[in-house]
């Protein structure tokens, strides 16, 4: 059938509409790309896959709900290119439905021959795997659990220790020098613990500037007994991003 035709017959309009009732964006994109076929026994195949899709309708099997386009997640994942935690949760709820759909679909095998032999192509032992290695390692706040592998848990115990350390280092050396800060807290700057000191009293606390105000009056600085350990801390945490990666 040429272009003309199928523009005679709403052949793009009839495909939008069909696409628009998919619960799940990858049908969407398949009925999007529907064509029309001359091949009387595939028409013949396809009309049974429709009254079959019927019978699953009727039974409640109204299709893959909850199911998530993953295909770029999977692309990225075989490109070994690291993944946010929300494709691993789109994964793993995919993951999750496949396995539903499977064991629903085949349960009415006899009455859904065709069907039943897509959806026995579907891994369920692979997917349950994969959902299960998942929901252990998510943590459901869109975080990944300290014990999703024994080297994250470590990294994280480095990272928390060491920043331990440098917060008590911090806090001793702003007690003695209490004097020359403008404010007693710690905050960041660049990622690195600084102290709020008075720019008139700049040499009473040596270290590494990393900032000024506005005015010019407070100065931030990362005191140099603290610049080793607050290094240990960034080391430590770029080995736990490499674990998250891994």
């Amino acid at each position: 059938m040429d272009a003309h035709a199928m523009e005679l017959l709403e052949l793009p309009a009839i495909r939008e509409r069909l696409a628009g009732m998919a619960s799940f964006e990858g049908g969407a994109a398949l009925a999007r790309a529907l064509v029309p076929s001359s091949d009387a026994h595939e028409v013949a195949r396809l009309r049974e896959v429709t009254r079959e899709a019927g019978v699953l309708w009727e039974v409640g099997l109204s299709g893959p709900g909850g199911a998530q386009d993953i295909r770029d997640d999977v692309r990225d994942a075989r490109l070994g290119a690291p993944l946010e935690i929300k494709a691993f949760e789109r994964v793993m709820a995919t993951a999750e439905v496949g396995v539903e759909m499977r064991a629903s679909v085949m349960e009415h095998a006899d009455a859904v021959p065709l069907i039943a032999d897509v959806a026995d192509l579907i891994d369920a032992g692979a997917m349950e795997r994969v959902a299960t290695r998942l929901s252990v390692a998510l943590d459901g706040r869109g975080g990944i659990r300290d014990d999703a592998s024994p080297g994250l848990a470590r990294a994280r115990r480095d990272v928390a220790g060491l920043r331990r350390q440098v917060q008590e280092a911090l806090r001793e050396v702003a007690q003695a020098v209490r004097p020359h800060l403008q404010e007693g807290f710690i905050t960041e700057r660049a990622g690195r613990p600084v102290l709020a000191v008075k720019a008139s009293s700049r040499s009473a606390v040596p270290g590494i500037v990393h900032d000024t105000s506005d005015s010019g009056g407070t100065l931030f600085v990362e005191p140099l007994p603290v610049v080793e350990a607050s290094n240990r801390v960034r080391e430590a945490v770029s080995r736990e991003r490499e674990e998250l990666a891994a």
